[in-house]
């Protein structure tokens, strides 16, 4: 078996010291990514994004061993964003869309429909176009 040179075990002591840091750092990016979208502040997780993918990127191209625990502790903090993500998704989906009933509701009350003048033209709502 060859020996390494000194020089290369320094090294590689100090890759994994400085992967086991990267790793603590994206372990609290993602928890605090976590509770930032839990509170709503979706802008301060998208700021965030861009590190916790450089992190990865590092992670990745040092090859830091992960242990199994912590793999599913990443794991659990990713997925409980996705289902906030999702969650935040189709709240905003329901809102747009009662929005979207409110403004013809309105528009038909008002009368505001582009080209109709009489009260019969209305009828096939399906060719009738709103003013914005």
């Amino acid at each position: 078996m060859k020996a390494r040179p000194r020089n290369m075990r320094s090294s590689e002591a100090q890759a994994d010291g400085n992967g086991q840091k990267t790793l603590s750092e994206l372990l609290d990016l993602l928890a605090k990514q976590l509770r930032l979208a839990k509170s709503g502040e979706l802008e301060k997780v998208d700021l965030l994004s861009g590190r916790v993918e450089e992190l990865l990127d590092e992670l990745s191209r040092f090859a830091v061993p992960i242990d199994k625990t912590t793999a599913q502790h990443i794991r659990q903090l990713y997925n409980a964003l996705c289902l906030v993500f999702a969650t935040e998704k189709t709240e905003l989906a329901e809102k747009l869309n009662r929005m979207r009933k409110g403004k013809t509701s309105l528009c038909a009350y008002k009368g505001v429909f582009v080209g109709k003048k009489n009260p019969s033209d209305t009828e096939n709502l399906s060719e009738v176009t709103y003013q914005a």
